[in-house]
């Protein structure tokens, strides 16, 4: 079995860096490790090889034209 993990919120450098669990990050959210302690249980019931398990974060809706804007720059000076 192979499991793709998103980010998990409870460990990792990631985490102490970003220092919030509620923090969207490559458009998933990070998941608690006790989602992925069930997650895995039912993965170990499935026929599948290959399973991957993640949190979605929300779509953010757009207010306008000047506001789709602003969010593109907002992400852009966020990942520098």
């Amino acid at each position: 079995l192979a499991v793709q993990w998103g980010a998990i919120a409870d460990v990792g450098l990631l985490m102490e860096l970003k220092g919030t669990k509620d923090k969207a990050i490559g458009g998933t959210l990070p998941q608690r490790i006790t989602s992925c302690m069930e997650v895995l249980d039912l993965f170990l019931n499935q026929p599948h090889p290959v399973l991957s398990s993640f949190v979605l974060a929300e779509k953010a809706t757009s207010r306008g034209p000047s506001g789709s804007q602003q969010d593109l720059m907002k992400a852009v000076t966020h990942i520098l």
